[in-house]
C-alpha cells in the first residue's frame, strides 16, 4: 500500500493538513538513504506524537466519547514505530512501505473520520 493513502481527506483543516505532513514524511523516509534514514525516521515519530497530541486535546476538550479507544491505538501505534525504528534497517524499510502505510489509512478512516464527523456536531 504506497503512502498516498495517508493523504485522505476529512474535511477538519488541521487534521488533514496534519495527515498531508505525515504522507510526505512517510514518502520520504521510504525512499531515503541508508546515511538520512534513521534520521527521517525519528522526524517521522516525532511528527506522529505531535500529531496525536493535538487529536488527543480535541477529544479532551469536546468530551469525544471514544476517546479510550483512539488514544490506546496511538500508544499502540508509536509503541510499534519506535519498536521498527530500532530494529535492522531492511526490516525498518520494509515496515515502512507496507506496514505503516496500511496502519495509518486504517485509523484514518476508522478512528481519525469518526473524530472528525464527531467535532462537526459537538
Amino acid at each position: 500500500m504506497p503512502v498516498e493513502v495517508l493523504n485522505v481527506r476529512l474535511g477538519d483543516t488541521q487534521i488533514d493538513t496534519i495527515h498531508s505532513e505525515l504522507a510526505e514524511l512517510a514518502g520520504k523516509l521510504a525512499k531515503a538513504s541508508d546515511a538520512s534514514f534513521a534520521t527521517q525516521f525519528s522526524q517521522l515519530i516525532e511528527h506522529t506524537r505531535e500529531h496525536f497530541l493535538h487529536e488527543e486535546q480535541l477529544m479532551q476538550e469536546s468530551g469525544f466519547i471514544h476517546r479510550a479507544e483512539h488514544l490506546a491505538e496511538h500508544q499502540q501505534m508509536l509503541a510499534e514505530m519506535q519498536q521498527f525504528a530500532r530494529r535492522p534497517r531492511p526490516l525498518a524499510k520494509s515496515y515502512i512501505k507496507e506496514r505503516l502505510p496500511e496502519r495509518f489509512a486504517l485509523h484514518i478512516s476508522r478512528m481519525d473520520s469518526l473524530l472528525v464527523a464527531y467535532l462537526r456536531t459537538a
